[in-house]
């Protein structure tokens, strides 16, 4: 994908790409509630905490690749200041627009006399209002 008109930039995006050019995504937060989980799970959880020299050594490589940009700060500025209006105009698209795209036309076409509608099953009570407020912000947008 060149996103800059020039070659003065090599750019290459997409998640099949990145391991081959040693890139990857890590460190992403994660967070368990442990207050509901039953005195059994807590307990499993304890005695297999996934501590062994392997996971700790993995643990250190991905670290030492969260802080290997693979570009240089300058070169990545530089892209981020081309990228960011197209970035800016995205995010100024009115939400409950459509594309405009012609690739983003999905027709699903049914032979005649085939069910194209059936009757989903009911919505449990207690998630009714959630229900009701999902879909009254998706006629507003």
């Amino acid at each position: 994908m060149n996103l800059t008109n020039s070659y003065e930039y090599d750019f290459s995006i997409g998640t099949d790409y990145m391991s081959t050019l040693g890139i990857g995504i890590y460190g992403l937060p994660l967070s368990y509630d442990d207050a509901n989980s039953s005195k059994e799970r807590r307990e499993a959880d304890r005695r297999f905490n996934n501590k062994s020299d392997l996971l700790e050594s993995i643990e250190r490589e991905n670290e030492q690749k969260e802080n290997n940009p693979a570009v240089g700060l300058k070169q990545f500025e530089d892209a981020m200041d081309y990228i960011r209006p197209f970035i800016k105009d995205n995010q100024d698209i009115p939400k409950g627009s459509f594309c405009t795209i012609p690739e983003s036309v999905v027709c699903l076409d049914t032979p005649e006399n085939a069910t194209a509608f059936r009757s989903p099953y009911p919505i449990p009570y207690k998630m009714q209002d959630v229900v009701d407020e999902q879909v009254k912000e998706w006629l507003d947008n």
